[in-house]
């Protein structure tokens, strides 16, 4: 329990962090919310807004390409916390590769130039404190980062109460959709696959159903999606929007086909709504009462999408039991987590 109501988190986030729509966005922004809910005062630390006199700690989101955030966060002698949000790929012998080509970028160049790796390790060794969503995660953060067992705390993320209240027929009604589609939600780029998706399913009658904001519109990914007759987009729906809970509980299996994904909230949006999921396998998702209800395939193999699609769309499933698997998946618990880290650094 949180014992000092006088905490003041100053929170940094990259430039145009917020701008963007995406799993990490609705972290940050739950997370906050939740934070001062139970009264603890959270401050957005930026150029212009970086009065740090009575600022307790600073928390950094995301560990890969906020090295200059870090440094300037430990020259100002507070607490750091770090989320680091790590993708599952990184393994202890990429890292050796890593290190490898770090010590020539630096051999080579006297020094100038730090490769990503050794910028985003550096920022992950200098923070007082990390937040590991999974012990999958922090498995990598100890075997590819060197990170200290001591610094790191296991937090999951939470899930917005709106998606275990949703209403099918609220989606259904309003796009005009017969409810039991894939569906996919998340950024339109190559990374999250949804192209692969559309291709694995070509050929068949499974309606496939996007909602998200294409990450680079000049690209073509999302009219080379289209192209396929079966598919539709959405566009974008807010994170909290009753029509994105109604979308999940109409669907009859959330497809999440990414190259790699950490903490998906997607999933635990979808399972709220009582509706089962097919996860890339490059993950580090591991409660085991949310995993009997994910089928995990190999994103780049199609018939291994479209087979798991195909069984969870053809098994009945007990939607009060998926729902039931994320019920204690509350932001409130995140927060008073992170409370009691925050204050053990002070």
């Amino acid at each position: 329990m949180v014992r000092n109501s006088q905490l003041k988190i100053g929170v940094v986030l990259k430039p145009l962090f917020l701008d963007r729509a995406g799993g990490l966005q609705t972290q940050v922004i739950e997370t906050i919310a939740a934070l001062r809910d139970i009264d603890i005062q959270v401050i957005k630390l930026t150029a212009e807004n970086n009065n740090l006199a009575e600022i307790s700690c600073i928390h950094i989101f995301d560990s890969e390409g906020t090295d200059d955030a870090m440094k300037w966060a430990k020259r100002l002698g507070k607490p750091v916390v770090l989320s680091p949000v790590i993708a599952p790929t990184w393994t202890g012998r990429k890292a050796r590769k890593a290190e490898l080509v770090s010590s020539f970028a630096r051999w080579f160049t006297n020094n100038r130039v730090h490769t990503t790796f050794e910028l985003e390790k550096n920022t992950i060794k200098s923070a007082d404190r990390l937040v590991a969503l999974s012990t999958a995660e922090r498995s990598v953060l100890l075997s590819a980062f060197d990170a200290d067992p001591t610094r790191i705390r296991i937090i999951p993320n939470g899930v917005n109460s709106v998606f275990f209240d949703a209403r099918p027929e609220l989606f259904s009604e309003r796009y005009g959709l017969e409810p039991g589609f894939v569906l996919c939600v998340g950024s339109i780029y190559p990374y999250k696959n949804q192209l692969g998706l559309a291709e694995a399913l070509k050929g068949t009658k499974k309606q496939i159903v996007l909602i998200g904001r294409e990450f680079d519109p000049g690209s073509g990914y999302l009219a080379q999606t289209l192209k396929f007759k079966n598919v539709t987009h959405i566009g974008t729906l807010p994170s909290n929007d009753p029509l994105l809970a109604a979308a999940y509980a109409a669907a009859g299996v959330l497809a999440v086909p990414s190259v790699s994904e950490v903490f998906p909230l997607v999933v635990l949006e979808a399972l709220a709504a009582g509706t089962p999921v097919v996860l890339t396998k490059n993950t580090a998702l591991d409660i085991e009462a949310i995993m009997q209800h994910v089928t995990l395939v190999d994103a780049s193999s199609p018939a291994q999408i479209a087979h798991a699609i195909s069984t969870a769309l053809a098994i009945p499933n007990d939607r009060i039991l998926l729902s039931a698997s994320v019920r204690d998946l509350e932001w409130k618990k995140v927060a008073l987590s992170l409370g009691e880290m925050y204050e053990e650094l002070l």
